[in-house]
């Protein structure tokens, strides 16, 4: 069963009830120096927390694998690398469409270019429009040579 909280401070407190080791003290020293602008904000707490222990050797390496993804298949597999990619390293959504259309396949995104009734800054928009093209492409092309380029 999935719990929601409401309140900001509760959200906090109960991050801080599952830290443990160098995290709980560090936790144990923003209570007792009453950082009210930690303990009453959850965004705040939890960038904090993220700032002082991620593994920022791990966040290195998820930029270089998301700089080298490329669309080399269908779309879809390309979209779910990209945001499972996107999710861990945590950038914002609006940043999202622009990085994936990036290194989408130059026939995939010349057949995009002419639709002009999407939100091109919508990254769901642009994600299900290039699905869209891209399976059209496949069935188009499956009795040719080069439908791998469209497909898995």
């Amino acid at each position: 069963m999935t719990q929601t909280y409401t309140s900001e401070t509760f959200k906090v407190l109960i991050i801080i009830q599952s830290l443990a080791g160098v995290a709980e003290t560090w936790s144990y020293f923003i209570q007792q120096e009453k950082r009210d602008d930690l303990l009453y904000s959850f965004h705040a707490f939890s960038l904090t927390l993220r700032e002082t222990f991620e593994d920022q050797h791990l966040h290195n390496c998820l930029i270089k694998k998301l700089k080298f993804l490329k669309q080399t298949g269908s779309v879809i597999t390309y979209a779910t690398e990209f945001e499972v990619l996107m999710y861990q390293i945590e950038y914002e959504q609006d940043t999202w469409a622009d990085l994936f259309m990036n290194e989408l396949k130059d026939k995939v995104l010349d057949s995009m270019v002419s639709i002009v009734t999407i939100d091109w800054r919508n990254y769901s928009e642009v994600k299900k429009l290039a699905i869209s093209l891209n399976q059209r492409m496949a069935l188009r092309f499956s009795s040719s040579k080069d439908h791998t380029f469209y497909t898995n």
